[in-house]
């Protein structure tokens, strides 16, 4: 497992912005509203599944897509998360999930501690449908209707 810093998302910013050969200010936010956060600045090596990145703290951060998932846990803090266009207010205890597609930024930020454990969906190995059924492995463990208090 690969652990990821704050570090880790300035260098991608910056190479993000210097590989479009920006002109002018206009264009910097241009790029900086489609940027995009690849597998390839996150994990060790292709075959790798998961990694963990603490952002510690997070800061006010762009709005972008990334091509791998996450789980996020907030530690502490709080602040303000807009995924897809839509304000949420995370606090401590809160955890959440963003899809690869998901368009997400932070913002309103105060004391916001967070880890991310990030993944590629394909490259997880795991048999988590059953082929006689197709539903998921773990839809079995729950009852299948009536009273779920286990009363």
């Amino acid at each position: 497992m690969v652990f990821c810093n704050n570090a880790n998302l300035l260098n991608v910013f910056v190479r993000h912005i210097a590989n479009n050969q920006l002109r002018s200010l206009a264009e910097v936010a241009t790029v900086a509203h489609q940027l995009k956060l690849l597998k390839d600045d996150f994990f060790a090596s292709d075959q790798q599944a998961v990694a963990v990145a603490d952002r510690y703290p997070q800061d006010v951060f762009a709005e972008h897509t990334h091509d791998f998932c996450e789980l996020v846990i907030v530690w502490r803090g709080n602040g303000l998360h807009v995924l897809n266009d839509r304000p949420y207010r995370i606090t401590r205890g809160d955890l959440f999930y963003i899809h690869a597609d998901d368009k997400h930024s932070y913002a309103s930020v105060n004391d916001l501690v967070l880890q991310n454990i990030i993944y590629c969906p394909e490259r997880l190995k795991l048999n988590l449908v059953n082929q006689q059924t197709g539903r998921a492995r773990f839809r079995d463990l729950a009852p299948a209707q009536g009273n779920h208090t286990g009363a």
